[in-house]
């Protein structure tokens, strides 16, 4: 079960997602205005959420307005809607607030080069070290 409010991001990625493994011969994207408007968030968002893909390698740009999917993204889409559609404990707010503090600094890590976009990140129990959890 999903959780009610979804950040509007993760509404679009997991929109994406579900459509490409819905439709595994698709090979290219709907435009971003038809994918936002089916998803029900702003185009600003929708291109937020296939900026995250595409960095991913989930997805390979063309011109910049239409995406085809890639071979990695498709077994990525497989995996993740699994993820997606399972039952998550629900977290109380302190350790979701924790947790989005966590996220948001490796996030700025990512960003900021400490940590490579699209190589792993270092063993979770590193990760716990580097920010005290």
């Amino acid at each position: 079960m999903r959780p009610k409010h979804q950040p509007a991001v993760e509404k679009a990625t997991a929109f994406i997602i579900h459509l490409v493994r819905s439709d595994e011969n698709a090979t290219m994207l709907p435009s971003l205005r038809e994918l936002s408007e089916k998803a029900s968030v702003s185009l600003q968002t929708m291109w937020k959420a296939v900026k995250i893909l595409h960095h991913q390698g989930v997805l390979s740009g063309h011109g910049g307005r239409r995406f085809s999917v890639t071979q990695h993204g498709r077994e990525y889409c497989k995996t993740h809607a699994e993820r997606i559609e399972q039952k998550i404990p629900a977290q109380t707010p302190v350790q979701t607030a924790a947790w989005l503090k966590v996220m948001e600094r490796i996030r700025q890590d990512v960003f900021s080069g400490i940590f490579l976009s699209g190589n792993a990140l270092p063993s979770i129990k590193d990760l716990q070290l580097r920010y005290s959890t």
